[in-house]
């Protein structure tokens, strides 16, 4: 039962570093370590080849389950990460969007037309004024004084 105990501690102590991660790069310091190329639980799902038949498998399904429980934790602490990331990054962004005096602003009451929006062009027809799917060819929009 030794053996089992290992994947045990290790999955322990691997939690507690991914738990103590206080910003993204350290995390990845942390995913690398365990999950890497030549991270801990790499390493011991590598001493399954030396293992008989009979506990390959009891050991495989310990290392995998170490395996997984780390990786969702990353992943956990990665998302925590990144609303904190957000969070901070759009209070500071809410601070200095203030209007200052003198900067123009925009009335929401101003339609789309009236700021020049122009429709795209349709294969064979005119952008005057004029949505794509309309079929009056812009003579209603000339009649009503529309900008096109």
């Amino acid at each position: 039962m030794a053996d089992l105990e290992t994947p045990e501690k290790l999955k322990a102590e691997l939690l507690v570093e991914v738990a103590g991660a206080s910003d993204l790069a350290a995390l990845e310091e942390v995913r690398i370590r365990a999950l890497g190329q030549n991270g801990a639980v790499t390493q011991l799902m590598k001493t399954l080849g030396a293992l008989p038949p009979e506990e390959r498998k009891a050991q495989g399904q310990a290392n995998n389950a170490v395996k997984l429980a780390v990786s969702a934790a990353i992943e956990a602490r990665k998302g925590e990460l990144d609303a904190a990331a957000l969070s901070a990054r759009l209070a500071e962004e809410r601070v200095g969007s203030r209007l200052r005096a003198g900067e123009p602003r925009l009335d929401p009451r101003r339609s789309s037309v009236d700021a020049g929006h122009v429709f795209p062009r349709r294969p064979g027809g005119s952008a005057r004024g004029v949505h794509p799917g309309c079929r009056t060819g812009g003579r209603r929009a000339a009649r009503r004084g529309w900008p096109g």
